[in-house]
């Protein structure tokens, strides 16, 4: 579960994430152990991402819980895996909030509003303010999810998840999801950059 003093995420501090929904994601060479709640779908029929992969990204989570499904690549829909996932997002409901003090949260929403006017024409789009998450567009069918802990930016940058459904992209969101964190200033992370790293390394049309 979430601690007052934040969980370590492949190097990262993360104050903000209840837990994380993982649908045919390959493992991420590297990453230490991850003390977060975790559910993961693999199937043996999916072509993208072994389900060897899957079990290995699952393996990463101290609170990992792995559901096996003949679906393929896919956001699995029959009512029994559903409702894992509802059971799965309730146990989260419940979780514990994590404070946001009062400056960093003003100073958090002042920047999303600025990343959203900047962006604009619905490319940004303010998720929450406490914690502060955002998605912004990279390329059509492809986003970029951002959540910025409390001590961002002063100690930490911004956590960043890939969000696609491109059959071009998938295989390769740790990819992608390293380039924009190689992206970083040291003692100066800016989401600009992260996204301007992430539209580059994509493919074009």
């Amino acid at each position: 579960a979430c601690q007052q003093e934040g969980l370590a995420l492949g190097g990262q501090q993360v104050h903000s994430l209840r837990g994380a929904m993982f649908f045919g994601a390959p493992d991420v060479p590297g990453v230490p152990e991850i003390d977060l709640p975790s559910l993961h779908f693999g199937s043996e029929k999916d072509a993208i991402v072994p389900l060897e992969l899957s079990q290995q990204l699952a393996g990463r989570f101290t609170g990992a819980k792995l559901v096996e499904h003949s679906n393929g690549h896919c956001v699995p829909t029959k009512p029994e895996l559903e409702r894992e996932m509802h059971l799965f997002l309730k146990g989260l409901r419940d979780l514990p909030e994590v404070e946001v003090e009062g400056a960093a949260l003003e100073e958090h929403s002042e920047e999303l509003e600025c990343l959203k006017d900047m962006y604009g024409g619905g490319e940004a789009q303010i998720i929450s303010t406490s914690p502060a998450r955002l998605r912004i567009r990279l390329v059509d069918f492809t986003s970029a999810f951002f959540v910025l802990p409390p001590r961002y930016p002063e100690e930490c940058p911004p956590v960043v998840l890939v969000e696609t459904s491109d059959w071009r992209v998938s295989p390769f969101e740790a990819e992608l999801k390293q380039a924009m964190m190689d992206a970083v200033d040291e003692g100066s992370p800016s989401i600009w950059q992260m996204t301007t790293a992430g539209q580059e390394w994509l493919p074009g049309d």
